[in-house]
């Protein structure tokens, strides 16, 4: 008898399931994106324990009947495909028919459903097999419920994460689909709380202002681009300058939330190079372009494209940012360090300028950094590497002995010399660090000491916190807040970390939550938001760039970041200082 068999079905779809269904957000994707095809204008999303014990999504589209109903649970089966069709010019968000069918293999399923409200139908199935189905009452439109995700495959149910951290990724999906489609009405609630309520608006600036809030919209700048049939269009949102986020950035092809590295990289090197350093600016990139013109069938769950001319698109997303960004007021007005830089680069935007010129050199600064085998409170550096001239052979980072300050340059950078070569030094990054150290030691192996406000200070939490605002308190508590719940998604600061005192609670709060909720996949630790707390604190409370400094704040800075345990990095990750030896200066002006 040969070895070769053809698995069952339900092996089949559990198969299917774990490439079309990572996480409740990817059931959540999959269910609104029917609802969407099905012409719905106002969908409800219920989600409980993150989406591991339920996703639930209601819409008022145009339903199914009896025999409908059944045959979307079979695999392949699909309204949205003909024969006929061609794979290459696909307008609706699904066609595979794999999603209803993968979601079923892995969860308690059910869906009910109505063509036209005076009749529907139920379906039940467990596992992937259907349990039952007949008559059921329910308005025009579809319900589709998937609870226990993944109980009948443990295996798969051991790599979903904290409750938090699933709801995170359940509200970013929800976010990225309610922006494709601001005519949509979009609730979410987790349990008993509700989370995103967005009624339908016609333009995408106001589904932004619902979600961003009115003064992030209010000073968005608007990015607009056509070329060879491509449209690129949307916004840029401009964060305070702060080493603890780069924002986020968004992307819809066609409709489609998606993720893709030539737009990412054309979107996230154009900012990088365009606004200052740290700065944690956002965007929302909208891409039309003929449907030939791109592959949306590359990826199980829909969530990549490939262009047919990726080359052109890169080229289009970067104009397109440029274009904006230099000729924007508020993106040069929104941080003190931004005008000049800007400016610079919207009068010759074929070049890179200041910002970006120092960003090479401080990258190649810290590749050679990291690439020492010696010890870091030594500061030597391998032999024979160098940094455009910026780093001598041999040399070391830290300077030998106390060096003397030659000037300020910029109102941003002290300029320093030793026996051995010139020094420039980031006064806010070199700030930082002294802070962050001494932020350290204050707290170093106890909960930090609250001091109590005098007026508390109301904050309203982001999207992606409202759901834990029960257990933010004691999380917060360990690290020397006293806050408290108000309402659903607002919470009262009573008390702030005693070396934190001076701290905008509103500011270091929302940036807390912002960057700490989740890093590479996987939830923080207590120590972990610790750090990432006092080294956002620090990056708040640090001198600015540009900023003047009395001779006596200079020689200060240079004296205390000489003496911190690990003075070449800020607490974020950047050099804090670069180097040019003598030697290599002189070699540079030809001199033997």
């Amino acid at each position: 008898m040969g070895r070769i068999r053809v698995l069952p079905d339900d092996v089949v779809n559990r198969i299917a399931a774990g490439e079309v269904v990572e996480r409740p957000s990817s059931v959540l994707k999959e269910l609104v994106e029917n609802a969407l095809d099905a012409g719905a204008g106002s969908i409800l999303i219920r989600v409980e324990e993150g989406g591991r014990r339920l996703v639930e999504v209601r819409d008022d589209g145009e339903g199914m009947d009896a025999d409908d109903a059944v045959a979307a649970l079979e695999r392949h089966a699909t309204s949205k495909l003909t024969p006929a069709s061609a794979l290459d010019a696909i307008r609706t968000l699904g066609f595979r028919g794999e999603a209803l069918p993968s979601i079923a293999a892995v969860s308690r399923f059910t869906l009910t459903t109505s063509p036209d409200g005076t009749g529907g139908t139920r379906v039940v199935a467990d596992g992937g097999r259907i349990a039952s189905s007949g008559p059921a009452a329910h308005p025009r439109g579809t319900t589709i419920s998937a609870a226990d995700l993944f109980y009948n495959t443990p295996a798969r149910q051991r790599f979903l994460r904290a409750a938090g951290t699933e709801m995170g990724h359940v509200v970013e999906a929800a976010i990225g689909l309610a922006l494709s489609r601001p005519d949509v009405g979009f609730r979410l609630d987790h349990g008993a709380r509700r989370i995103l309520d967005l009624p339908p608006v016609t333009k995408l600036l106001e589904r932004l202002s619902q979600i961003e809030g009115a003064p992030a919209a209010r000073a968005a700048v608007r990015v607009q681009a056509e070329r060879g049939g491509v449209s690129v269009s949307g916004f840029v949102l401009h964060g305070e300058e702060s080493g603890a986020a780069r924002g986020t950035r968004r992307f819809l092809v066609k409709g489609r939330v998606v993720r893709d590295r030539i737009l990412s990289s054309a979107a996230s090197r154009t900012l990088e190079q365009m606004l200052p350093l740290g700065s944690a600016a956002s965007c929302l990139l909208v891409i039309d372009l003929p449907p030939e013109s791109v592959d949306v069938n590359v990826h199980p769950a829909k969530a990549e494209v490939r262009f047919a001319e990726p080359g052109k698109i890169h080229e289009l997303v970067r104009d397109a940012l440029r274009q904006a960004i230099g000729g924007s007021p508020p993106l040069r007005s929104a941080s003190p360090s931004a005008g000049a830089v800007i400016g610079a680069a919207a009068e010759h935007p074929g070049r890179t300028g200041l910002v970006d010129g120092f960003r090479h050199r401080i990258a190649e600064a810290t590749g050679l950094y990291l690439s020492s085998h010696d010890d870091r409170a030594t500061g030597s550096t391998s032999a024979g590497a160098t940094a455009s001239g910026a780093i001598d052979d041999g040399e070391g980072l830290i300077p030998r002995g106390t060096p003397a300050v030659v000037g300020h340059y910029r109102n941003g950078y002290i300029l320093a010399q030793d026996e051995d070569g010139l020094i420039l030094v980031d006064q806010h990054a070199a700030h930082e660090r002294i802070l962050f150290e001494e932020l350290t030691d204050s707290v170093e192996g106890a909960p930090a000491p609250t001091q109590a406000l005098l007026f508390p200070r109301t904050v309203q939490l982001p999207p992606k916190q409202r759901a834990a605002i029960d257990a933010i308190p004691a999380e917060l508590g360990r690290l020397g807040f006293e806050v408290e719940p108000f309402g659903e998604d607002t919470i009262v600061v009573r008390g702030v970390p005693a070396p934190l005192a001076d701290t905008d609670p509103e500011r270091l709060l929302l940036d807390l939550f912002g960057a700490a909720e989740e890093e590479g996949g996987r939830s923080l630790s207590l120590e972990e938001r610790r750090r990432r707390m006092l080294s956002t604190a620090a990056c708040h409370a640090a001198v600015k760039v540009p900023a003047e400094l009395t001779p006596e704040k200079i020689g200060w800075i240079l004296d205390r970041l000489l003496r911190c345990r690990s003075p070449l990095l800020c607490p974020h990750g950047r050099p804090t200082m670069l180097r040019w030896a003598h030697r290599a200066i002189e070699r540079r002006f030809g001199r033997p």
